[in-house]
């Protein structure tokens, strides 16, 4: 064998499409965040609490091949006051895409927290 070297490189992901939350959506946040309460990653929250607060809420859907709108990540923008807010509820499905689809969920709240005006947010 010679001393050819080839890199791999795994093909891009697709981006997934983030959008407010809606109360379609309720039931799939609630398994997407099941494994990280069990852990103690995550408070968990309530049926309820995910209905009466789903403004908060940003989810990010799956692009191809996973299932057309399958929502593959969420998180929450919660306002304290005028000056102070926090990201939670942010649960990604694992993958290969997984810290992207973070990232993208966290810089999408923090363009909400910026639009409010807000000068701290903490997570």
């Amino acid at each position: 064998m010679t001393g050819l070297s080839i890199k791999l490189r795994r093909a891009p992901q697709p981006e997934a499409t983030l959008r407010p939350a809606t109360l379609a959506d309720v039931v799939a946040m609630e398994t997407l965040m099941a494994p990280f309460v069990a852990t103690g990653d995550l408070l968990p929250r309530s049926n309820y609490d995910l209905c009466r607060h789903i403004k908060e809420y940003v989810v990010a859907l799956a692009p191809p091949p996973l299932p057309d709108g399958s929502i593959v990540g969420t998180g929450s923008l919660k306002v304290y006051s005028t000056q102070l807010a926090e990201i939670a509820g942010l649960a990604v499905r694992d993958g290969p895409a997984g810290p992207r689809r973070g990232k993208a969920l966290v810089d999408a709240l923090l363009v909400d927290a910026r639009a409010l005006g807000l000068n701290e947010v903490f997570g």
